[in-house]
């Protein structure tokens, strides 16, 4: 039997384009969605906590625990009786109903989703923060706000791959679907970005307003 090496060269090239698209060879096979592209929505306690640098600062980071009396709870798209359709009003409350296509974010934190949208948010300290900022005025104008959403990209019909966009802007001029569709592990993050003179103390009164209803409110220490 004679041995055809043009043959044979292309039955391994058609065997490593099989194994490479089953996931056998090389990179995994990215996940396919043909439903909602939010698979997932998570609930808990919402908390904030205050974190130190040595670049930037103090910065507040707002995150959701499971507590005993709010512990974590799931709907998703494998969810049933009424957490299905829980799911589901989410799915609609977003506009999020048929993509179709790779979900290259499937293991992704971001990809797990806070089952309430922010409607709000405000910082005040308890003392004169500088001389613009008098105690129990808002220090919004000198946080900058940061976190991540694919709201816009699913508002805007699926156009081109899926996008999380990174929103890094003054927490003044946020808007509200900067707010909608965030990682529920780590909602968002307030950093300063100007300080008071010397080194301070300031007790901090943070408000989070969810479109629940419900008005979340930490009281936080932070140093400078």
């Amino acid at each position: 039997m004679k041995l055809n090496i043009r043959t044979l060269c292309a039955s391994v090239a058609v065997l490593a384009a099989i194994l490479m698209t089953s996931g056998c060879l090389g990179e995994p096979e990215i996940p396919v969605i043909n439903g909602p592209y939010i698979q997932s929505y998570y609930d808990g306690a919402l908390t904030g906590q205050i974190y130190y640098t040595e670049d930037n600062g103090p910065i507040i980071y707002f995150e959701t625990i499971g507590t005993e009396d709010e512990p974590i709870v799931s709907y998703s798209s494998a969810s049933t009786g009424e957490k299905k359709a829980v799911y589901d009003s989410l799915c609609n409350k977003h506009s999020d109903y048929g993509y179709h296509g790779e979900d290259p974010y499937a293991n992704e934190p971001v990809k797990k989703c806070y089952a309430k949208d922010v409607i709000s948010f405000d910082v005040v300290s308890d003392s004169d923060f500088d001389k613009d900022h008098p105690a129990g005025t808002s220090l919004k104008d000198i946080l900058v706000y940061d976190s991540f959403t694919p709201y816009r990209w699913i508002k805007g019909g699926y156009q081109g791959q899926p996008t999380f966009q990174h929103v890094k802007v003054l927490a003044s001029e946020v808007q509200p679907d900067d707010m909608k569709l965030l990682p529920a592990i780590q909602l968002f993050a307030l950093k300063f970005f100007d300080f008071p003179l010397g080194n301070s103390h300031h007790n901090l009164t943070v408000t989070v307003v969810t479109d629940d209803g419900v008005s979340h409110e930490f009281d936080l220490e932070v140093y400078f």
